[in-house]
């Protein structure tokens, strides 16, 4: 919702682009420190911050209107996403433990289900032609997220300090350098974030490139994105019951059919092959979340910064969610035949990498873990 609320906020098509790339951009400089952060003082603080700035943020948008401020409605915004996106999925892999293929596969429903609520809301305020009731719901959103987090326990996280002592708050700069160094140090690592990498271009893609290379299909399209979401929870059941190297090979293995119905649909051009096509990528959505997340967690597991590693799987998607929609561009302008061969493209190259072997530990059925 804040992507669309600030793209359709801004005063033009090019204030709305600088807006979402600073949204974007920030965000990749902003998730190491907010992970190193999390890491030290626990999720409490962070969660009460970016609930409260999404408030009067929101709030604020609502009264100002269309002007050159939504750009610094996208900066704030970023900051208060990077409080909250790595440093709660840092701390609910270490609650999960040896049952990280389980907890996954009930992330995957949980993120899953809220977009499909995120989507529809959208749908509605685009279809009412006011976007402003999108900024209301981001405001929704953060008056909960500032309830939950009274919830939460004060304090770092139970228990790191019998692995390691929190982490010194070492600068921005640092926290990113560590962040980088990490995935320079295993290949596992590489390929968490390739799979995180995926999904903000499958996001653009279906999301961005595809009404503009096909006009006048926005129902079809946004059909297909329902149904993108429906399959991507009812999937979800059947992933990551294996070793990590099954795992990764069943995110090889939803990319194909992800890159084949975005070629149908982009191809044939037709509404039911829209809505198909963009529904087939729905199992690779949530093939990313498990590969992302599992082999972030067994690169962290070897790790002195398990909080960089995650860290680390946060700029991925964010550098995804840059550099997809600059090639998704470019592909573009030879048509919509370009846009998929692009997309496939793109597709194949993460899925080569995070398919290749040498990959980790066993999780059984049971979310046990074993050699």
């Amino acid at each position: 919702m804040a992507i669309t609320a600030i793209a359709v906020s801004a005063p033009g098509l090019a204030d709305a682009s600088i807006a979402v790339t600073i949204y974007m951009g920030l965000g990749l400089l902003l998730d190491s420190p907010a992970a190193q952060l999390g890491a030290r003082y626990g999720l409490k603080p962070l969660v009460a911050a970016s609930g409260g700035l999404i408030v009067l943020t929101a709030s604020a948008a609502v009264l100002l209107g269309t002007g050159w401020w939504i750009m610094v409605f996208a900066a704030v915004f970023a900051a208060c996403s990077s409080l909250i996106y790595i440093p709660t999925l840092a701390r609910y892999s270490e609650l999960l433990g040896p049952a990280q293929a389980a907890g996954q596969r009930m992330s995957v429903l949980v993120q899953r289900g809220g977009a499909l609520i995120a989507s529809g809301a959208i749908t509605v305020a685009l279809g009412r032609e006011a976007p402003a009731e999108l900024l209301f719901g981001l405001l929704i959103s953060g008056a909960l997220l500032l309830g939950a987090a009274f919830t939460l326990p004060r304090g770092t996280n139970p228990g790191q300090s019998s692995r390691q002592p929190a982490p010194a708050n070492t600068g921005a700069v640092a926290a990113i350098r560590f962040s980088v160094a990490e995935m320079a140090r295993s290949s596992v690592m590489v390929k968490g974030a390739v799979a995180a990498a995926t999904m903000p271009i499958v996001f653009t893609a279906a999301g961005s490139a595809l009404p503009v290379a096909l006009p006048g299909l926005g129902g079809a399209i946004g059909l297909g994105l329902v149904l993108r979401e429906l399959l991507a929870m009812a999937t979800a059941g059947f992933m990551g019951r294996g070793s990590l190297a099954r795992t990764n090979i069943e995110f090889a293995a939803a990319v194909v059919g992800a890159g084949a119905g975005f070629w149908y649909g982009a191809v044939a051009g037709s509404p039911v092959a829209v809505a198909v096509g963009l529904g087939l990528s729905g199992p690779l959505i949530g093939a990313a979340i498990m590969a992302s997340t599992l082999n972030t967690r067994q690169a962290a597991l070897a790790s002195t910064r398990p909080w960089a590693c995650f860290a680390g799987m946060g700029m991925a998607a964010r550098a995804g969610g840059l550099a997809g929609p600059l090639l998704l561009g470019w592909m573009l302008t030879y048509g919509r035949t370009g846009l998929a061969a692009g997309f496939v493209v793109l597709l194949a190259a993460a899925g080569l990498a995070v398919a290749r072997r040498g990959a980790g530990a066993l999780i059984s059925p049971r979310g046990k873990s074993g050699s």
